[in-house]
């Protein structure tokens, strides 16, 4: 049986390898993700409509994973995805078109593994920054260097 560690880096690979068959071995039937805009996923089926979706929308997605931590069934994966919009992609506010764009946006990850199969994955990411690399929602302002900002 596959430990924790070793299934979220599979199902790391199987993603950024766009294959399904091998992304499918590892999750369990009951498998639930979970991921911003309070999308939820589950099943299988679910799982598949996750990945097709960025894999459609982001034909050269790709999750690099700089930093692994966990205790037992529980892992976290801290990373970076990158990707060209070149699809439709899907939102749990409605669809965008293809942009042409490049993206690139840190994430976190927390995975339960049981039995040696993905149970669930909790994926969070800054939808502000993304949807600002779309273009399709102005740069928040930054201060001046040097000056206060409201939280001084």
């Amino acid at each position: 049986m596959l430990d924790a560690r070793e299934v979220a880096r599979r199902s790391n690979d199987a993603f950024n390898a766009q294959d399904w068959t091998a992304l499918a071995q590892l999750l369990c039937d009951h498998v639930e993700y979970l991921a911003p805009g309070n999308a939820v996923y589950r099943g299988v089926d679910g799982v598949r409509d996750f990945a097709a979706n960025w894999w459609a929308a982001f034909p050269d997605v790709r999750a690099s994973v700089h930093r692994v931590t966990g205790e037992g069934s529980t892992v976290i994966q801290e990373g970076t995805f990158t990707g060209t919009h070149q699809g439709v992609f899907r939102t749990p506010t409605g669809t965008i078109p293809p942009m042409g764009r490049r993206v690139r946006g840190t994430y976190v990850a927390v995975l339960t593994v049981e039995q040696g199969r993905l149970a669930r994955q909790h994926m969070m990411f800054d939808r502000l920054e993304l949807l600002e690399q779309l273009g399709l929602v102005q740069p928040v302002a930054q201060p001046p260097v040097g000056r206060r900002t409201w939280a001084s």
